[in-house]
C-alpha cells in the first residue's frame, strides 16, 4: 500500500520525492549530454509544460544551468 511504501522508505532514509529528482536528473544529464536536443526538447521529454520549471530543477539539481552544464560536460 501507498502507507506501506512511505514507511519503508523512510526506514530507508529516503523518500519518493527524492528517488524521482534522482531519476529526472539522470535522464536530464543523460539527454545534455549524449544528444544535441534543445533545453527547451529536453523539458518537453521529462514532462515539464513550463521550461523554466525545468532550468530551476536543473539548477537545483546540479548547481548549474543547462546551458553551463552542456558546456562544461559536452
Amino acid at each position: 500500500s501507498p502507507r506501506t511504501l512511505i514507511r519503508r522508505l523512510k526506514k530507508w532514509g529516503t523518500s519518493f520525492q527524492a528517488i524521482s529528482d534522482r531519476l529526472y536528473a539522470q535522464t536530464a544529464a543523460d539527454y545534455m549530454n549524449r544528444t544535441d536536443i534543445s533545453v527547451n526538447g529536453v523539458a518537453q521529454l521529462l514532462g515539464y509544460k513550463d521550461p523554466a520549471n525545468f532550468r530551476r530543477s536543473f539548477k537545483r539539481w546540479f548547481q548549474m544551468t543547462p546551458a553551463s552544464y552542456r558546456k562544461t560536460h559536452c
